[in-house]
């Protein structure tokens, strides 16, 4: 994706600032492993769809202008969460198979910026692991 202003089929949530935007097919477990890490404090920032922008050397996520703070959850319905109207993108969790213990560093171009690409299936342990993660990302935020 190139240029300023972009939208992306995903789910994304902050911790302390700092997002993650959480894709994959349908039924792959995007709001499921949002709703997680939300209960382990998270925001919301988007739910399904998210309006990205490119400001200077960074990505910013936002939640599109008309968008509620509220997700879909499957069987449930659609409930308030408590959210934030934007974040900084830290980087994509893509819910798909990965054989990889410890895999390499990959990143995706999101408007023309390099964005790390995590990879991992949709598992009991997913948000605890992409929450730890996005807390790590914020920290090294916070030194550059």
């Amino acid at each position: 994706m190139g240029g300023g202003v972009a939208s992306l089929h995903a789910t994304a949530v902050a911790v302390n600032g700092a997002a993650l935007a959480i894709c994959g097919p349908a039924g792959s477990g995007k709001s499921g492993c949002a709703a997680m890490m939300l209960a382990l404090g998270a925001r919301l920032v988007a739910d399904d769809l998210c309006i990205l922008r490119r400001e200077g050397a960074r990505v910013v996520v936002a939640r599109p202008h008309a968008a509620p703070a509220a997700m879909e959850l499957r069987g449930i319905g659609i409930v308030p969460v408590d959210g934030v109207d934007r974040a900084p993108l830290r980087g994509v969790l893509l819910l798909k198979d990965s054989t990889a213990r410890l895999p390499e560093g990959q990143t995706i171009s999101l408007l023309d910026r390099p964005v790390p690409l995590l990879r991992h299936p949709y598992r009991f342990d997913v948000a605890a692991k992409a929450t730890a993660w996005l807390r790590s990302r914020r920290v090294a935020a916070d030194h550059d």
